[in-house]
């Protein structure tokens, strides 16, 4: 009898023995389960942000990849967001936008017609009176518009697509005629082509104006109808050679243009690529104020010179400059003023906005700086300086090589840099050229990281204090009436575990794990905070009836210093713990932020 009990305990022994083994061995599976789901998770979210970048620049990203190279007409006729096959794209700079359209059409603007006539003016109603009109012409009594719409991003303005340019100038004068106020016809649509070394002497005179007649005379020689001309480059320099800016009449010219990537002049040829004007913030000209329009505004007129209200800026006859926003000596419209850089509402949504320095200017013999606050941004101020210690950093370039950002008239540089961390480089989405201008010679940089934080794995804690004990006592009879009781000592031992198992985890209940729960708070702190708040309440309850109990006051105080010093103590335990268990590297990292 003495043998057998023995046998077994051995035989128990090693069944424990296989067990913690076994155990180990599932740990281990758990651990490589878990860092394969991390390195799955990781590939995943960039794929992801490889699919997103590839959805925001596809331009871009096609021409970095190798491929056969295309002629300069394959690639200009390339929308910017399509991606031809076979061909190297080039940037947007130089792909032909797909606005060049050669769609006819006349645009009626009705955001001047007073709310009672806004019934007056709709597409139906403009589209009755332009065929009324033209029909009452000889021959025309059947003539219909080929289409009538409303602008997707300008709901107050209507677009008449034409057939020809003679129905263009037909469907302009019916729409003059329209009985409403406030119906205006817009000028026709011109597209602006960008020439590059051009000669001065051929577009301007002495003054820096446009020679007479340029237009048409460039317009001749290209065989391009020109609408208009600007000259880009600074006109105080004597650089015999700039930039300028035409506008022709046509879509097809346009795109002729960028095609034949020459422009005459006089005999010489200058280069054309496409015009990319620098955005500067939504603006109201009737308010003067950043973040919408004027045809949206309900405000009353001010004057976008003297920052007066009840007069226009074309017939302001004051000498005296005044800007609504900072009421600097400068125009309400003037790239001079800095105020539209922290009212722009498409910056709200940015976490962090730096401004490396404040904007001075000099008013009446004195300088004065633009304030660095404002009601939307929340000032940071850096508590420590550690400028010595960033030379011992490794840091990584974020910004894409031969960025420009700095330009001055024709003059470009790459002046600005951004330098990211390493662990930074690893997250960064994207750094570009922020495409709004607010007037400064050293352009914006937008810089975006990928800030998403991983769930933190919590493990299921049970209310063994509201377990139903009745019912699992009667789950776990049920169990064992089910389970065979054949095999060795193991084999029974481990039924047992996996019927009483069952019941236990199946019925009781489980916390709500709170995302708000301190990792360093224990039972100890718990029971503190309540002794503190019952002497607490005590002493309150004896000032609000107008008693003194000093002996309550002071054991509150007691009670409260208690409570807060035992949280200091066991804050810095928890962070003292955590540095002990982390890598040296991983310990300064955090010391250092």
């Amino acid at each position: 009898m003495y043998r057998m009990i023995t046998e077994q305990r051995n035989t128990i022994g090693e069944l424990r023995e296989v067990i913690c083994k076994q155990h180990d061995a599932i740990q281990e599976l758990h651990r490589q389960l878990a860092d394969t789901r991390t390195q799955l998770s990781e590939e995943l979210r960039q794929a992801r942000d490889q699919i997103d970048t590839l959805q925001r620049h596809p331009v871009a990203m096609a021409s970095s990849q190798p491929s056969a190279r295309g002629s300069y007409a394959e690639v200009a006729r390339t929308p910017p967001s399509s991606q031809p096959s076979g061909v190297r794209t080039l940037s947007s700079r130089n792909t032909t936008p797909s606005s060049f359209t050669d769609t006819l059409f006349c645009t009626i603007d009705t955001s001047r017609v007073e709310e009672k006539e806004k019934g007056n003016v709709q597409v139906a109603d403009i589209r009755k009176a332009i065929e009324t009109e033209a029909r009452a012409q000889e021959s025309m009594g059947d003539w219909r518009c080929a289409a009538v719409v409303k602008e997707a991003r300008n709901p107050d303005r209507v677009r008449v697509i034409c057939r020809d340019e003679g129905e263009v100038q037909l469907v302009k004068e019916a729409a003059v005629k329209i009985s409403v106020p406030g119906v205006r016809v817009l000028r026709d649509q011109l597209y602006p082509v960008r020439v590059d070394n051009a000669n001065r002497t051929a577009v301007l005179d002495a003054d820096g104006n446009i020679l007479p007649g340029a237009a048409e005379v460039l317009g001749t020689e290209n065989d391009v109808n020109i609408a208009k001309i600007a000259w880009l480059s600074r006109k105080d320099t004597s650089k015999a050679y700039g930039s300028m800016v035409v506008y022709v009449t046509k879509g097809s010219e346009a795109r002729r243009l960028l095609d034949g990537r020459y422009f005459h002049l006089a005999g010489e040829s200058a280069y054309t690529t496409v015009f990319a004007p620098r955005e500067g913030p939504i603006q109201c000209y009737r308010c003067q104020e950043i973040g919408h329009k004027a045809f949206a505004c309900k405000k009353p007129q001010r004057c976008g010179r003297c920052a007066e209200q009840g007069h226009h800026h074309k017939t302001c006859q004051s000498v005296v400059l005044k800007c609504v926003l900072c009421r600097g000596p400068h125009e309400s419209f003037s790239k001079n003023c800095r105020q539209s850089l922290l009212n722009d509402e498409g910056l709200k949504d940015f976490a962090v906005l730096a401004i490396s320095e404040p904007y001075a200017r000099l008013i009446e013999g004195s300088v004065t700086t633009v304030p660095m606050s404002h009601h939307n941004w929340t000032k940071l101020i850096p508590t420590t300086r550690r400028e010595t210690t960033w030379p011992n950093s490794e840091h990584a370039m974020a910004s894409p090589k031969s960025t420009k950002t700095w330009q001055s008239g024709d003059i470009e540089s790459t002046i600005d840099l951004v330098l990211a961390s390493a662990d930074l480089a690893d997250q960064l989405l994207r750094c570009t050229i922020h495409p709004c201008d607010h007037g400064s010679d050293h352009r914006a940089i937008e810089t975006a990281f990928d800030t998403t934080v991983e769930d933190r794995p919590s493990e299921t804690r049970f209310l063994f204090k509201n377990a139903p004990w009745a019912e699992i006592r009667t789950r776990v009879a049920a169990n064992l009436e089910r389970i065979p009781w054949d095999g060795n000592v193991q084999q029974q031992t481990d039924r047992l575990m996996a019927a009483v198992t069952e019941a236990v985890y199946g019925l009781t209940p489980k916390a709500k794990p709170s995302p708000y729960a301190k990792r360093w708070w224990t039972t100890d702190l718990t029971r503190l905070r309540q002794t503190y708040t019952f002497w607490r309440n005590q002493a309150r309850s004896r000032r609000r009836i107008g008693q003194t109990a000093p002996e309550l006051e002071q054991r509150a105080r007691m009670a409260a210093k208690e409570y807060h010093d035992a949280i200091r103590r066991q804050k810095s335990s928890h962070w003292n713990d955590f540095l002990a268990d982390v890598g040296v590297h991983c310990g300064s990292t955090w010391l250092g932020t």
